[in-house]
This record gives C-alpha cells, sequence and structure tokens, in this order.
C-alpha cells in the first residue's frame, strides 16, 4: 500500500486571521507596552512624556521642546 499523505496547500483563514491578532497583540504588549505605560507615568506626574522634565505653564517643553499640555492647577 502507497499511502501519500498530502500537504495542506491552503490557509485556514479564520485560524491564520486569528493568529495574526494573537501574535501582534503580544508583540505590542512587549515592545510597545513598556513605553506606552511610561509615557501615561509621566503624563499622570505632570511631566513632558519624551524627556520626564517637569511642565510649566508654556505650551513646548522648556528641556526637549515637544508639544505638550501644560499643567493645569492642581491645588484649585
Amino acid at each position: 500500500m502507497n499511502h501519500q499523505r498530502a500537504l495542506p496547500l491552503r490557509p485556514l483563514l479564520p485560524g491564520f486571521a486569528v493568529n495574526t491578532l494573537l501574535y501582534a497583540a503580544v508583540l505590542w504588549v512587549v515592545f510597545g507596552g513598556p513605553f506606552a505605560l511610561r509615557r501615561m507615568i509621566r503624563h499622570r506626574r505632570g511631566q513632558c512624556e519624551g524627556c520626564a522634565y517637569p511642565i510649566g505653564t508654556s505650551e513646548v517643553c522648556t528641556e526637549c521642546g515637544a508639544a505638550v499640555t501644560p499643567a493645569a492647577n492642581k491645588g484649585a
């Protein structure tokens, strides 16, 4: 008996799409997540998201020149 195994030549589209989304999410968490988390923490602390310099009343960071949102009055 000569049984030949056939190789699948066409991908299963639902599985291919799910795998692509899953691996893209994992890669974002590994490579993009730490940077997004760092920017979020700096924003909450009232620092420039790019260089962590304290934000004053200017619309531009005085240290690196990046556009920033001026700090609101936290005491009022």
